[in-house]
């Protein structure tokens, strides 16, 4: 007889928990400040450069 013992998983997007459900909006918050910040920082170092009609 095989072993059929059957684990519920954690669902993403799933929180029992309102102390991690704020931890997890404040990473959400910082991660999208942080690829903000990179995009900026990005975009700078590239803003001389131009195609060859100006663009």
């Amino acid at each position: 007889m095989p072993n059929t013992t059957i684990i519920a998983q954690h669902q993403p997007k799933t929180i029992d928990d309102p102390l991690t459900e704020v931890l997890w909006a404040g990473a959400r918050e910082l991660l999208a400040k942080a690829v903000a910040a990179q995009v900026v920082v990005f975009l700078a170092a590239h803003d001389k450069l131009h195609t060859a009609d100006g663009r």
